[in-house]
């Protein structure tokens, strides 16, 4: 089978999605089907910015990762209309540009021979497969990953009006609909009621191989993570950072590690400094994928904040490595995490139940050890692993083929 994976963005790029498509085209290069991933990405001219951190990465129109083909495409429009003048330069640029990033992914699509389409996560790269598919009678999955559904109830106004017209357009005309968790799919479910009879959850998975290793250590002292962007409308590590601030009150001493970049990142500093904490956080910045695995592998237990969360692949990360996972009862986190048998569930945006909990797990450590190796068995099962969740992609290809 002839398989195009259309993502919006990829390695070197880091985050739950692109470690979905990276471990989906793995294991379906390793079952000898051919695969290729598209990536239509918006950027400038030589380098283009990390979609949801802070750094740049040179552009690459082709290059091969980890055996798999991998092509790009800048997307100069992100069909967000603006006002006045802007909006007439946006419009502008989308008449001019547009086309020949079309005609560019049919002739991939067509030189590749791709029998099947599975777009990962609904932005730019989606709009783009919608329009291809009218000329070239495409059959495409929608992958719905988080933060393109939770962001639409924001969007006001014209721009608001017409993405959310796109939106329920690009889902009509798929073929199919997946989506990480059943809270997601709900959400999309309820914008879209078209969609009721065609679609279905397939969580993220994990590869447990890449937590075999113990890793070498990059803090040396003992500390409690939070890994992810820094992001305070959605991850919300500014309440991990007033907890720990009530920690460090009560008399405890721990530290906290803070890995990630992001458009609050400077904020957070901030934070830390106003309230005299500073000295036990570590900001480390964007970590790549073999650092976020040392900082999991070593830290005392894994913290999530967030105040909306898709699913939150870095939840498995954690139970793989066999650590407790503090996590907020939103979105699809309950869904992965078990309040007492593989982590402590907790209100979002409360930083007193947060700082409880935090402190629960801090002086017992029976407790800790126990949650960790029940998420490790649960990961043992096999229910989010690679090979099973390719197998259920599979099964769906085929019946649109």
């Amino acid at each position: 089978m002839n398989i195009a994976i259309i993502a919006h963005s990829y390695l070197p790029d880091v985050g739950g999605s692109q470690e979905t498509i990276r471990g989906l085209a793995k294991e379906f290069s390793k079952q000898a089907h051919e695969v290729i991933i598209l990536v239509l990405t918006p950027g400038p001219g030589g380098e283009f910015k990390n979609a949801t951190e802070n750094h740049f990465f040179r552009f690459k129109a082709f290059e091969v990762i980890e055996g798999i083909d991998v092509h790009r495409l800048r997307v100069p429009f992100l069909g967000v209309p603006r006002i006045g003048i802007k909006g007439l330069i946006d419009t502008l640029r989308l008449l001019v540009f547009l086309p020949g990033v079309l005609i560019k992914s049919a002739k991939i699509i067509k030189d590749n021979k791709i029998q099947i389409i599975n777009v990962h996560y609904a932005g730019i790269n989606a709009f783009c497969t919608w329009l291809l598919s009218y000329p070239l009678s495409l059959k495409y999955i929608v992958t719905l990953q988080g933060f393109n559904v939770q962001v639409l109830p924001f969007l006001k106004g014209l721009r608001g009006f017409i993405i959310r017209f796109v939106f329920k357009s690009i889902l009509q005309r798929a073929s199919f609909v997946t989506a990480c968790s059943e809270y997601l799919l709900n959400d999309a479910k309820e914008r879209v009621p078209q969609i009721r009879n065609k679609s279905c959850v397939i969580p993220n998975g994990i590869d447990l191989d890449e937590f075999k290793h113990n890793g070498r250590s990059l803090i040396d002292y003992p500390y409690i993570l939070c890994l992810g962007r820094l992001h305070a409308p959605f991850k919300g590590f500014d309440i991990a950072l007033l907890a720990l601030k009530d920690i460090l009150d009560s008399g405890l001493d721990i530290n906290l590690v803070l890995a990630g970049d992001g458009p609050d990142s400077a904020e957070y500093k901030k934070l830390a400094e106003s309230l005299s904490i500073e000295k036990n956080v570590h900001f480390f910045g964007l970590a790549n994928r073999v650092e976020a695995v040392y900082f999991i592998k070593n830290c005392q237990f894994f913290v999530m904040p967030s105040r909306v969360e898709p699913l939150g692949i870095v939840n498995l990360e954690a139970m793989a490595c066999s650590k407790a996972v503090i996590a907020s009862r939103v979105g699809g986190i309950p869904e992965v995490v078990e309040h007492g048998v593989n982590g402590l569930l907790v209100e979002p945006a409360d930083v007193k139940v947060l700082a409880r909990a935090i402190k629960r797990l801090l002086v017992d450590k029976d407790l800790r050890v126990k949650l960790g190796r029940n998420g490790r068995r649960m990961l043992e099962a096999g229910e989010f692993s690679w090979q099973r969740l390719s197998r259920r992609y599979l099964k769906l290809y085929r019946e649109f083929l």
